[in-house]
């Protein structure tokens, strides 16, 4: 077992002290509230479309759910474990695994995106398919596993990111390369909404991959490294 609080000395980044856990738990509080207004927003809106995609709303409810079990996780950490005898590595593996099952589900639902808006070609899958594949293993294999692996859960992290910032750019310019022949036959209006959709996409590519950048920036800070960045990506999945 790997003692990480109380002890003398930050275990492998992480803080030894209680404030920056008890910081990181007010933190992923205040997350959650605009995760939870996002989410029902998010349903009302599905809901009130004349073509109604299940598969929309099952990942939604699926991501809140584990999400949820996250914060009730959490909880239990902090009031019967951190706060009454301490806390150790292994008792965070859970909160791992969620992370990496919800971010899983989030880039399933982007490459479903993807094959719709490229004419449900299915070799367009196959790049992002692969990255997809790899940063899931790597994901379960590095995220929480152990105090030494985790480490490099970096190469997960950066393989997601990479993927995403990919399909996002494809999807965009696809997007963009549509409305440029659509101009000629439909008039400016349906171009002017698809770039405004595409710019959408674009600012949440770029919204997450500097998300990312700064995860990935402050790892080795025990004070940093403990906050919680995982409602972020859960909530870009609304955009």
């Amino acid at each position: 077992m790997t003692v990480l609080y109380p002890s003398k000395f930050p275990i492998f980044h992480y803080p030894n002290t209680v404030g920056p856990y008890i910081g990181a738990v007010i933190f992923e509080l205040f997350l959650y509230g605009i995760y939870f207004v996002l989410f029902f927003s998010y349903i009302a809106i599905l809901l009130h479309r004349r073509r109604v995609r299940w598969i929309q709303i099952l990942s939604a409810f699926t991501m809140f759910g584990i999400t949820s079990a996250d914060v009730v996780y959490t909880l239990d950490l902090l009031f019967k474990k951190l706060l009454v005898k301490g806390l150790e590595y292994e008792e965070l593996r859970p909160k791992y695994i969620m992370y990496v099952v919800n971010s899983v589900i989030a880039d399933i639902l982007l490459l479903y995106k993807f094959y719709l808006i490229w004419n449900s070609n299915k070799w367009m899958l196959v790049g992002p398919g692969f990255l997809l594949a790899v940063a899931t293993g790597c994901g379960f294999a590095f995220e929480g596993t152990s105090a030494v692996l985790s480490q490099f859960s970096w190469i997960n992290i950066s393989m997601t990111v990479i993927l995403n910032v990919v399909v996002t750019s494809l999807m965009a310019g696809r997007i963009l390369y549509v409305g440029r022949y659509a101009h000629a036959m439909l008039g400016a209006g349906v171009p002017c909404a698809l770039s405004m959709c595409a710019a959408v996409m674009i600012e949440s590519g770029t919204l997450y991959a500097l998300y990312i950048s700064l995860d990935l920036a402050f790892r080795t800070n025990p004070s940093a490294n403990v906050r919680s960045f995982k409602f972020f990506d859960n909530m870009l999945f609304y955009f």
